[in-house]
C-alpha cells in the first residue's frame, strides 16, 4: 500500500510539528520515515524544499532544546553549590556525605544534559 502525496505531506509535517512535551522521548529518535509493507518510504525525498512553517518548527525545536540543557544545567549548579556549602560549613559537619552526594549527581546531571543535548542536535540535523 502507497501513501497518496497529500497524505506523505501531512504526515511528515504532522511529525516536524509534534509537541516535545507531548512527545515521548523515543519519537525524537525516530527518523523521517515510514515502513509500510516493507517498503521505506522517505518523507522528505519527494520535497526536498522545506516550507517557512517547517523551517520555523525546526527552529522552535531547536531553541526547546537550548532551553532544556540550560535547565540541566541550572539544576546542576544549583546541586554543586548545595552540595559544596554542606562540605564547607562546619555547622553541617554530619552532612557531610550527603555534601558528597549531591555533588555527585550535579556532575551526573550535567553530563546527562550534555548528552540529551548533542542526541537532539544530531536528530535535528538529520531530520533537515
Amino acid at each position: 500500500m502507497r501513501l497518496g502525496k497529500a497524505a506523505r505531506k501531512f504526515s511528515c509535517r504532522f511529525f516536524l510539528s509534534f509537541p516535545n512535551h507531548i512527545c515521548p522521548s523515543i519519537f525524537l529518535e525516530l527518523p523521517l520515515s515510514l515502513l509500510l509493507d516493507n517498503k521505506k518510504i522517505n518523507f522528505m525525498e519527494e520535497n526536498k524544499e522545506l516550507i517557512l512553517r517547517d523551517i520555523l518548527a525546526i527552529e522552535r525545536t531547536k531553541m526547546a532544546n537550548e532551553r532544556t540543557f540550560l535547565a540541566y544545567f541550572r539544576t546542576s549548579v544549583a546541586l554543586f553549590g548545595a552540595g559544596v556549602g554542606i562540605v564547607e560549613l562546619d555547622y553541617f559537619e554530619k552532612y557531610k556525605t550527603l555534601g558528597f552526594v549531591f555533588l555527585g549527581i550535579a556532575v551526573l546531571t550535567l553530563i546527562i544534559g550534555i548528552v540529551r543535548i548533542l542526541q537532539v542536535k544530531k536528530v535535528i540535523k538529520n531530520a533537515k
